[in-house]
């Protein structure tokens, strides 16, 4: 227990020291806002065999033999772009403390404003995962995953923890209900989000979590149509909202509070513990 507070005490400090540097700066495509160079410079890795691992801007650029790759960045409006890469791939990293890639069940990536993202034990075996200093010629602010032959989603930006992760449970479903349905009986809690140029409605998670009978922390299964699956955390998932109406994408996994590379488009299915939403 001490050890997962460390943990999340080093990660809630980067965090707010992002938060505190980069008020009014501007943001890119995915939302997020730059950072200037330097205000960030370390990188932790925990759930290492020796404990937690602080990873410098420094170290990360000298002390590990440099990679370059080139990848097809696809992001999820469907627009591609090839970069190249240079940078540190994880699996050396990995290494030193005596961790094999390959043999790591899944780990979680983080950004300074959020974004969290998990690579699977099959990705983490058939993949490469570059931590980038430079793309294109130009140095990063802060590393930037690359993963080649991955779209653009798991390419976290801004990158300030990697979280090694133990075997993930599957939790067997228990219970199935109509999505459809339990948001027909909602409507009237409804709530507009405005997605891009257009206002949409949305049940708050919340809601259908007290409809279900869900209070305490279960693990959150995100299925979409293009077959993207999405581990959340309990804690984001309450605080978001299940588009229904306004948009071509709906059911819409969205929030005012969710960096826009973690959405998820045309939900088929949301298992909350062992219930099972579908349709």
């Amino acid at each position: 227990m001490k050890k997962i507070t460390s943990i999340l005490m080093s990660m809630c400090l980067l965090l707010a020291l992002f938060a505190c540097n980069s008020a009014d700066k501007p943001t890119d495509a995915q939302g997020t806002a730059s950072p200037a160079n330097g205000e960030i410079s370390e990188l932790l890795i925990s759930g290492l065999p020796e404990g937690d691992f602080v990873l410098t801007w420094e170290m990360l650029k000298s002390d590990y033999e440099v990679t370059e790759r080139e990848a097809m960045l696809r992001k999820s409006s469907g627009d591609e772009r090839l970069v190249r890469a240079k940078g540190v791939l994880l699996e050396n990293i990995l290494r030193r403390h005596g961790v094999e890639q390959r043999e790591i069940d899944g780990l979680m990536t983080h950004a300074s404003d959020g974004y969290a993202i998990e690579l699977n034990k099959k990705q983490l075996e058939e993949r490469e995962v570059l931590l980038a200093f430079e793309i294109d010629g130009e140095e990063l602010e802060l590393p930037r995953i690359v993963i080649p032959e991955e779209r653009g989603m798991y390419w976290t930006k801004f990158l300030i923890a990697i979280e090694i992760q133990g075997k993930i449970e599957e939790i067997a479903v228990t219970k199935e209900l109509s999505l459809t349905e339990i948001i027909e009986k909602l409507k009237d809690k409804a709530e507009e989000f405005k997605y891009y140029d257009a206002i949409c409605l949305g049940i708050p998670t919340e809601y259908i979590l007290e409809e279900i009978g869900v209070s305490d922390p279960v693990p959150v299964v995100i299925k979409a149509k293009d077959g993207l699956t999405r581990n959340e955390k309990f804690e984001m998932f309450a605080g978001q909202l299940i588009v229904f109406e306004g948009t071509q994408y709906a059911p819409l996994y969205i929030g005012a509070n969710l960096p826009r590379g973690m959405r998820v488009k045309e939900v088929v299915s949301v298992q909350i513990g062992g219930i099972l939403l579908v349709g």
